[in-house]
């Protein structure tokens, strides 16, 4: 047993330095795959584009529910259809836009051909793990709305969208990573996942430690280039296509950065969910 113990000791010991040296190891992953990393940007902007389009599209040809000549509940069901039915069409492409990044990312480590097979299992579980946090996030309002005091609305509301939006995003990004490594069935994925994050949480935290100094030091390089321009031009920025130069490289720079720290969690979330164990006796 005490030799046992050891091993086990020592194989902790090694993960735990495995897992420390990740964000290093994810950084020279990604400097050296810049054109894979630039392609899934390339998707991602192309996800916006489209997204975009279908909500000016919604908001242009859908008519409004009171426009129809239906009575209130007819006017309720409409309007509920018409929800679901935008809900669905959102869903869809994000799934579809993910899956292709993920594929993308994949193929930086292993050359893995796209599979569509898998789409359907893939939208399925995206749309099962937002019912989760649909429901939580109901659950959680109604208990919220009859308990909390008045005066401590504003701050509870507050610190739980941020909890929510964090753990969202854990879950979320350790179900596609999981998805990818293997093939489980919907039910399957969505335990897994959260048998991960929540037997892993230590290691989580190390990953929110980098992605937060990462993103520090990101917002230091923007504002470093923000005073330096502003103090090289001068009464030059008056000028209003001088203005309008800063304002457009600005802008792109912001864009630039921000996409540099998507990609840095997306290897990171592709290199670190694997190496974590779920609660013993879990395959």
């Amino acid at each position: 047993m005490p030799a046992e113990n050891m091993a086990k000791k020592k194989t902790a010991g090694k993960m735990d330095w495995v897992l420390k040296s990740m964000p290093f190891d994810v950084y020279r992953v990604a400097r050296d795959n810049k054109a894979s990393l630039l392609k899934c940007v390339g998707l991602d902007l192309l996800f916006l584009t489209v997204f975009i389009l279908m909500n000016l599209l919604f908001t242009r040809s859908v008519p409004q529910p009171n426009d129809l000549p239906f009575n209130v509940s007819g006017k309720l069901m409409i309007s509920l259809l018409m929800f679901l039915a935008y809900l669905a069409l959102t869903f869809f492409i994000y799934s579809s836009f993910k899956f292709l990044i993920m594929y993308r990312i994949k193929n930086i480590f292993t050359n893995s051909k796209l599979d569509f097979r898998r789409f359907k299992r893939f939208y399925c579980a995206n749309a099962a793990m937002i019912g989760v946090f649909i429901i939580i996030f109901l659950l959680f309002s109604a208990g919220f709305i009859f308990t909390i005091k008045i005066g401590l609305i504003k701050t509870v509301r507050d610190i739980f969208l941020i909890v929510f939006a964090v753990v969202l995003y854990l879950v979320m990004n350790t179900m596609h990573t999981l998805f990818m490594h293997n093939d489980f069935r919907v039910g399957k994925l969505l335990n897994r996942t959260f048998d991960t994050l929540f037997n892993n949480l230590r290691h989580y935290l190390l990953l929110l430690l980098s992605t937060s100094l990462l993103a520090a030091v990101l917002v230091g390089v923007y504002y470093a280039f923000d005073w330096s321009v502003l103090h090289i031009l001068g009464p030059a920025m008056q000028a209003i296509p001088v203005y309008y130069g800063y304002g457009l490289v600005s802008i792109v720079l912001a864009v630039v950065l921000a996409f540099s720290l998507l990609s840095f969690n997306r290897v990171y979330f592709y290199m670190f969910v694997p190496k974590l164990k779920s609660r013993p006796g879990k395959r």
